[in-house]
């Protein structure tokens, strides 16, 4: 997570579009356990199994 944080700051930085695919554990991978949740700028949660696993670098709150 840390390394996929950096790259998302250097592309910003840079004025790159950055996408990055994200690994949680995922106890159910259909989204019902809400156990792969990943934090974003919007106050909201995403999950990892349903919404992603690729999410815009800039949405995510690291």
């Amino acid at each position: 997570m840390e390394m996929l944080k950096e790259i998302a700051r250097i592309a910003k930085s840079h004025r790159i579009f950055c996408q990055v695919s994200l690994e949680e554990h995922m106890a159910c991978g259909v989204g019902a356990c809400q156990g792969c949740v990943v934090r974003m700028k919007k106050n909201e949660y995403k999950r990892v199994c349903k919404d992603g696993p690729v999410f815009n670098s800039e949405e995510i709150a690291w």
